[in-house]
């Protein structure tokens, strides 16, 4: 039970992560426009049964945070299932990084941020 004494420590309000700010492609149109919308595109192929794509968002929160010149583009596999074959995305999550509307390279499943930053640095 809290009490409002002095002596009596409140409990720590639960703090909320950002959401990465990201724009959600619905459908092929869409996509390309968004990917030529930008110098530089990450774009998030994703489902939203998939552990490892939810499990991705706090390294993309922190890349995000880490170079803010980066726009994060999300696509739903099961949405927009034209898109993902057009780019042979077989695997979730996978990341593909656009530069000037150009594929530059891509990275398979869920890695750890430095990973993704130094693929970042290499071909961005």
């Amino acid at each position: 039970m809290q009490t409002n004494s002095p002596n009596v420590p409140k409990r720590a309000e639960p703090v909320h992560s950002r959401h990465v700010p990201r724009k959600r492609a619905t459908d092929a149109a869409r996509f390309d426009a968004d990917v030529r919308s930008a110098p530089r595109v990450l774009v998030k192929f994703t489902g939203q049964w998939c552990a490892p794509c939810k499990a991705l968002e706090p390294t993309l929160e922190a890349i995000v945070e880490e170079r803010p010149a980066i726009t994060v583009l999300e696509l739903d596999a099961d949405d927009c299932p034209d898109v993902a074959a057009r780019f042979g995305v077989r695997v979730l999550p996978t990341l593909v990084l656009f530069a000037d509307g150009v594929e530059r390279t891509r990275i398979i499943g869920n890695q750890r941020k430095s990973a993704i930053l130094a693929v970042i640095d290499e071909h961005g």
